[in-house]
């Protein structure tokens, strides 16, 4: 007996779920009038005597849609899709508008500098679909935006890899990379952005400084220079291949590129002073040291506090023989160096020093007054700017 009991019951379950429901019913009906949360209650009933109804978890779905519970609509689709895989083209249409509804609200977020609202609103859009590249590229930026690295370079790195043709996410990543000292990781993934994009500049340069980072400077110079090929006037990166000319003791070669830095950039310019300096150091090298010592105090024109220049200057003197300009050249470039770090009373000594040798030195006396100010030394302050006065007389 207690056999065709079951067999009964059996039955008329087959027969509740294939007749409609009226917990589903009810719900369709309260979603026509937009009642939405009479409409989940309706539902979440339904569901608590029929749990692998795909439908309701498909309706459900669509309710927390409407109600902006967009995490809560992605469980449900995934429900629906368990139960009933045939609803597919239709979740992919709800999805897709609703992630785009998410990832909107946090770009406008971001726009605003709101960047708490704007993490919720994509790793919301990234919780629908976490397929989609561009998700986790934004989400990398507000990371960024929020001095969180860490997690920046994560998401960066799903980027990456949901999308791995995209040049510009891959050298963002490597970038982070490289900050973290992964070096053989980051020149892996610029190894295959080349093979996808060959006559990238960008990458080549990543590829060098890796090599130069190595110090492999035989391969960071080849990277160099196919991509100073792609882009001749990119003067930083001239500058960087003269920097290993140097390095590789070719100084010929390394004043080919100096000069062409020179040439092409502003008196103003940082890099114009640096490749000076490159130029200068390559003729010291070669022991042409009038030459080199004529590029120094052109540095020195520009910017009379370069300590680079006035050191190199000094070397350079003291190379030909001229102790008393080397010494000059060389303690000054000493006491701008102290003076740099805020060590007045060593700036003191390495200056009255200089002014031992050459109590006429003028760029010498205006860094004393200084460091005579910052002692609080009212005497040799006085002293100091009346010969200043006297020697510019």
């Amino acid at each position: 007996m207690k056999r065709y009991w079951f067999l009964l019951i059996s039955i008329l379950a087959v027969l509740v779920i294939s007749c409609g429901s009226p917990y589903v019913e009810g719900a369709k009906v309260y979603i026509q009038q937009k009642e939405w949360a009479r409409a989940k209650e309706q539902l979440n009933q339904e569901l608590s005597i029929n749990p692998v109804n795909g439908d309701a978890y498909y309706l459900l779905g669509q309710v927390y849609a409407e109600m902006d519970s967009l995490q809560e609509m992605a469980v449900a689709f995934e429900k629906a899709l368990e139960y009933k895989p045939e609803l597919a083209p239709e979740i992919k249409r709800w999805r897709e508008s609703k992630w785009a509804q998410a990832f909107n609200r946090g770009i406008n977020a971001g726009k605003k500098g709101d960047i708490e609202e704007a993490l919720k609103w994509t790793e919301t859009a990234i919780f629908i679909d976490s397929t989609n590249a561009d998700g986790y590229k934004n989400l990398g930026y507000f990371y960024s935006q929020s001095d969180q690295d860490q997690k920046a370079k994560e998401a960066y790195g799903k980027a990456y890899k949901r999308d791995d043709t995209d040049v510009e996410t891959g050298l963002v990543y490597v970038s982070y990379m490289m900050g973290d000292d992964e070096y053989e990781k980051a020149l892996d993934v610029l190894t295959y952005l080349r093979s996808k994009d060959s006559m990238n500049t960008d990458i080549l340069i990543q590829i060098g400084i890796i090599h130069s980072n190595n110090k492999d400077w035989e391969k960071a110079l080849s990277a160099f220079e196919k991509a100073a090929e792609l882009s001749p006037d990119d003067l930083e990166l001239l500058f960087e291949i003269g920097r290993i000319y140097i390095i590789s003791e070719m100084p010929d070669k390394a004043i080919e590129n100096f000069k062409m830095v020179v040439e092409k950039s502003t008196v103003q310019d940082e890099l114009y002073k640096n490749a000076l300096l490159g130029w200068g150091g390559a003729l010291k090298e070669m022991e042409k040291y009038e030459e080199a010592i004529e590029k120094f105090k052109a540095v020195i024109e520009v910017d009379g506090d370069y300590r680079n220049a006035w050191e190199h200057l000094g070397l350079s003197y003291g190379k030909m023989g001229k102790t008393r300009e080397g010494t000059v050249a060389f303690f000054h470039s000493k006491g701008l160096g102290f003076m740099e770090n805020g060590e007045w009373e060593e700036a003191r000594k390495a200056f009255e020093d200089v002014l031992e040798v050459n109590p006429t030195h003028l760029p010498t006396w205006e860094k004393i007054k200084t460091v005579y100010d910052q002692l609080g030394d009212k005497t040799n302050l006085e002293n100091a700017e009346k010969k200043i006065q006297e020697l510019m007389e």
